[in-house]
């Protein structure tokens, strides 16, 4: 029981823990940017599964989502195709 519930402490501590640096480290499209630089291939960004799964792995709501995917693209950073996501701009966001 005591090792039960040192694990959910830990678990709720690294889960609280990544939160706090969600909101204290980058804004919604750099952490976007980010995100997309570290997972491309070729400078294409595929996204797996559905668009709540990668809002929920920034720790943005959809329509935040949504409103930095259209930021961004305007800006010339990305453009978007589908689920597949181009990054133009290589220098730092």
């Amino acid at each position: 029981v005591m090792q039960n519930y040192l694990r959910y402490l830990t678990s709720r501590i690294r889960f609280l823990s990544g939160r706090i640096d969600t909101f204290a480290e980058w804004d919604t499209e750099e952490r976007l940017m980010r995100a997309f630089r570290r997972e491309a291939e070729c400078g294409v960004f595929r996204v797996r599964g559905s668009m709540t799964s990668l809002a929920e792995s920034v720790s943005v709501s959809r329509a935040t989502l949504y409103r930095a995917l259209d930021s961004l693209e305007k800006k010339g950073w990305i453009r978007r195709s589908g689920k597949e996501i181009e990054i133009i701009q290589e220098g730092s966001i």
